[in-house]
């Protein structure tokens, strides 16, 4: 079984070939356009749903770990 894990790119990221291989076990979030890392731009909107989505999975997985 695979731990609960979360994993981003931007369609411009030198890793993106790598990550794409990757989502046949996991979630992936890929945003056209964007370079690694940009999910750490304050106002950008898809940085902003990008965090916002990683808090959701965050929080969906920590509540589960702790009712264990």
């Amino acid at each position: 079984m695979v731990s609960a894990t979360f994993m981003r790119t931007g369609s411009r990221d030198k890793m993106w070939s790598s990550i794409l291989r990757f989502t046949f076990k996991m979630q992936t979030a890929i945003k056209n356009g964007m370079w690694h890392g940009f999910n750490w731009e304050e106002t950008l909107p898809e940085a902003v749903t990008t965090r916002q989505a990683a808090w959701r999975f965050i929080n969906q997985y920590s509540s589960q770990a702790t009712e264990k």
